[in-house]
């Protein structure tokens, strides 16, 4: 949570912690079976989460060497992203392969919700900067969705942002803008409309 550490993850099957000040690695957490693909770091603790190739979750304390502190298993296909809903901090949301996105309550460590509502494997998830419930979601056919927590039906919203995979997305602080970066070689800006206006792609 301060700009003093990093966490990276590897096809190696480890999660590392390093030092921004020193330059040096702190700690290798090993206990993935396989690639691991994604890694967040919690807003305000000491709680890292990770993703892998296994098709499974975990969370790790940072400062520590030893095993993972719980396994999330609800996934049937690789793990491609996973973030920490930045408001309430309870919330790790994740992104997988086999076409869903899932919602996990960290206090009870149980599966609250799962989203279904790509054809492709879901590559990408970013939660809105201080929307609690809304977020974002990449799919591998360049598909964005956007979603609100208690309406897991269906997204609120979806378009194709890209000609290819979304790999990345990401929120300004102040909410308005959402960047999508693809393989197709574009990073796109998505500014939201006005009441009557359709969605505006900034140049």
């Amino acid at each position: 949570p301060s700009d003093a550490k990093f966490a990276s993850c590897g096809d190696d099957g480890t999660v590392r912690v390093w030092d921004w000040e020193r330059f040096t690695e702190e700690r290798a957490l090993a206990g993935h079976g396989w690639d691991v693909k994604c890694v967040d770091w919690h807003p305000t603790c000491r709680l890292v989460a990770s993703g892998s190739k296994d098709n499974q979750v975990k969370l790790w304390d940072p400062r520590r060497h030893a095993a993972a502190l719980a396994t999330l298993y609800g996934h049937k296909h690789t793990v491609m992203d996973v973030a920490f809903n930045p408001v309430n901090g309870n919330w790790l949301l994740t992104a997988s392969r086999d076409q869903t996105l899932k919602l996990y309550d960290l206090r009870v460590l149980r599966n609250a919700a799962t989203f279904r509502g790509h054809n492709r494997e879901v590559t990408a998830c970013a939660w809105h900067p201080f929307a609690e419930r809304l977020f974002a979601t990449g799919a591998y056919d360049g598909t964005v969705n956007h979603w609100l927590v208690g309406c897991d039906d269906a997204p609120l919203h979806s378009h194709k942002a890209h000609d290819q995979a979304v790999w990345a997305l990401a929120w300004h602080p102040v909410g308005h803008v959402l960047a999508t970066a693809s393989n197709d070689h574009r990073v796109r800006f998505w500014c939201r409309p006005r009441p009557g206006d359709a969605m505006l792609l900034l140049p």
